[in-house]
């Protein structure tokens, strides 16, 4: 069904300081650390590297999102880091296929009225959702949202690795961690929840890589 499956992901690597100036990284009263972001591209399919760069620490997945080469027949797999609403239209315009995991701060629009969506309120009532929305952020991009809840541990694992991380998250944040969110334009006649969710899986290939 796919020409190519993409994965992207990257990585920081720590440098010596005397390579600030090129790689750019962390200055303050008491860390001096110069870093470089090694960002890469793989192709599931052909089982090849599209691109493995070392970059400065400075250009960002959001930076480096709009370099990736889409091709029709494309599937990319990225995480969040890499999510705008420019991305999903460039896939759309290059007959290309994505799936991201939701953004806790995205904002979603009813595709008929236009009115804001309480996303959390909709999984509370409805528990699972296959609908499609609007960007709030571009509400002429028409987007598909899956969700269905996770079991009970992997919800208690997600929340308490989030609290670790930072302590100033909020009940919704936490909430949301509930379930496992999808934004796609796959056809939902074909690829159902299970499937998007086994497809997304994949990425983790990048991550052992």
């Amino acid at each position: 069904y796919f020409k190519r499956i993409l994965v992207q992901d990257s990585t920081i690597v720590k440098l010596p300081f005397r390579l600030f100036e090129e790689m750019s990284g962390v200055a303050n009263k008491t860390t001096q650390v110069a870093n470089a972001r090694i960002q890469v591209v793989y192709d599931l399919i052909s089982e090849q590297f599209l691109k493995f760069e070392i970059e400065p620490y400075s250009k960002n997945d959001l930076k480096a999102a709009p370099e990736l080469d889409l091709k029709n027949g494309d599937l990319c797999l990225r995480d969040r880091g890499y999510l705008t609403s420019k991305e999903i239209i460039r896939h759309i315009d290059n007959d290309a296929f994505y799936i991201y995991r939701h953004k806790f701060d995205t904002i979603y629009l009813d595709k008929n009225t236009y009115e804001p969506i309480d996303l959390l309120s909709m999984l509370k009532n409805k528990k699972r959702i296959d609908m499609y929305v609007r960007l709030n952020v571009s509400p002429e991009t028409v987007v598909r949202i899956v969700a269905e809840p996770i079991s009970s541990e992997i919800a208690n694992n997600r929340i308490r690795k989030a609290k670790k991380e930072n302590k100033k998250l909020s009940s919704e944040y936490l909430k949301m961690l509930e379930w496992s969110i999808y934004i796609t334009n796959l056809d939902a006649t074909i690829f159902f929840f299970k499937d998007i969710f086994q497809l997304y899986s994949l990425r983790w290939k990048i991550e052992t890589i």
